[in-house]
Order: C-alpha cells, then structure tokens, then sequence
C-alpha cells in the first residue's frame, strides 16, 4: 500500500533521497514525516526483508540514497545491509522511541527545516500523530514523542539544544496530561496549543480544520485512513502533505460524524479524496458513503 500510495503521489526520476521506517511498527514511521518532507520523500515501509517491489519504486523514484529512520529492533542490520548493495544508505536512530524521534528532529534542523518548534504527540499510540503526519511533512516540522505523563529527558534536550520555543499538542488530556502540558510550556517558554476531539477522529478533523484555518492546508486534497491502524495511514499522510492537503481517519465499517461533517462542508472545494488502503482497512460501504457525499449536486 506505502508503494501504491507513491506511486500515485510521486513522478518518476523525482527523488534524490528515499526515506523508510518499519511497516511492523509506528514510533519511529511517525516521528520521519517531518524528515520525508524535507527531502520531498514518501514514506516507505519494509518488513523483515526488502521486497523488489521496494527497490523497484526506489529506482523508479529515481534515489540513489536511503535515510533508514530506527534502530535494528526496527529495521534489521540484513534489511540495511541488502539495501546499502544498492543505494547510499544512513540510518537515523537513538535507543528508544523517544530518542529516536528527537534524533530525527536534529536531522531535520540540519537539513534546513523548522528547528523552532514541534508536534507533541504520546509516544504509546499512533491515532494522534497520524493526523500531524501531513502538516509535519509539509512544514518540515519535527514530531516528538511524549509520556501521558511526562516529558522523556530525550525530547527535553532536542528542545533545549534546538531552543524551540513553539510546540502543538495532538489529543486531549488522556493522551497528554496537563502536567506534561506544564512541563512543555516550561521548556519551550510558551504554552503548547492543544488540538483534541473526543475520539481520534474528532481530534484529526481538529487537527485538519486548525491548520486549514492558519492557511497551512486546504480541503482541496483529503485523505482518508483507518484510524484503527497505522500502516496506511503511514505512507498517506506523506501523500497529503505532498499534495498541501489533510488527512483524515475513519473506523473500518462506519464512517464517523467528525469526518463525514468536513466531506460535506467543503464538498463544493474538494478536488481529490484519496482513501488509502483495501477493504480490510476501509471496507467498500465506508467507501460508497464518501464517494456518495461527494457526489452531491
């Protein structure tokens, strides 16, 4: 699906440096948005083994260099060395996840994106920083990966060494609780703004409608992911920040209010909706009900 999604997303001999994180696991997938973007990359996953169709894309892509984001708990030392036959080959990574994603953001600040500030998303789920994924690609802007209830001392450095004083929390407070909200608004010198819904898709619709009011995104693309699972969602939120747009989430079999509600207000400036993955992710009567909603008279 990550190689379909590029595929439909990235032209041919446009790509200098790839960017690939395990499909096995989200941590280290989502923190390398922002990295995708700065080298106008997607996002593509590898399991235990790199598959043809894997380099098949890269070569049609046109890269001669990977940047592998992870450890070798995530991407293996035979998963780097069969791709270092081919390509010129780094790996980005710190012990855990959290160092992981702030050894990310120092990549990103030396290769000229935002150093400034941060997305603050829990370190233990996925569903909120799939919907920064996109606004971290397209503004080169670091995701940085918390405790509910607290600030990993990784990530209090990156802060400090980078001296960003922004920060935009993804969730409420059951995924970052007030007193890390305090501790950020501490270290940053400013008080993070906070975007959350009730349920992961309120708050991705959140998410989505704050950065299109800050004229950072429009509706003019959405996609759309299972917020049951990360993997689809890993490579599509590349695609929309590619493409300037928004990503969204939906359950496998129903499609929710939060998302349903933004379809329908803007169908009239929609011009794609992408939905990303096969049935088993996003079953076809969620499919017919978008397709129904856009098209309305």
């Amino acid at each position: 699906t990550a190689v379909a999604i590029s595929e439909a997303t990235f032209k041919d001999d446009s790509v200098e440096t790839v960017v690939i994180a395990t499909g096995l696991a989200f941590p280290d997938a989502l923190a390398a948005s922002g990295l995708a973007g700065v080298h106008g990359s997607p996002l593509l996953l590898v399991g235990s083994s790199v598959t043809s169709a894997l380099t098949d894309e890269i070569d049609r892509l046109g890269a001669t260099s990977v940047v592998v984001v992870g450890g070798e708990s995530a991407v293996s030392a035979d998963v780097y060395d069969a791709l270092d036959t081919d390509y010129d080959v780094k790996r980005v990574f710190g012990a855990d996840r959290y160092e992981t994603a702030a050894e990310v953001a120092r990549e990103i600040a030396a290769l000229g994106g935002s150093d400034t500030g941060a997305y603050f998303v829990r370190g233990d789920n996925f569903a909120d920083a799939l919907s920064v994924s996109p606004f971290a690609y397209s503004l080169k802007r670091p995701v940085l990966l918390v405790r509910t209830d607290g600030v990993p001392a990784a990530t209090e450095d990156v802060i400090d060494e980078l001296a960003m004083t922004q920060g935009w929390i993804a969730g409420g407070l059951s995924a970052v609780d007030a007193d890390t909200a305090a501790d950020l608004e501490t270290l940053l010198g400013y008080a993070p703004v906070r975007w959350d819904g009730l349920n992961r898709y309120e708050t991705a619709a959140a998410v989505a409608e704050a950065h299109v009011a800050l004229a950072l995104a429009d509706f003019g693309y959405i996609g759309i992911a299972t917020g049951l699972n990360f993997a689809d969602a890993l490579g599509g939120g590349a695609a929309a920040g590619m493409n300037g747009g928004v990503l969204l989430l939906t359950q496998t079999d129903a499609l929710p209010a939060a998302t349903s509600e933004i379809l329908d207000a803007n169908v009239l400036i929609i011009d794609e909706v992408h939905v990303f993955g096969g049935d088993a992710a996003v079953t076809q009567d969620v499919y017919d009900e978008i397709d129904s909603i856009l098209s309305q008279p």
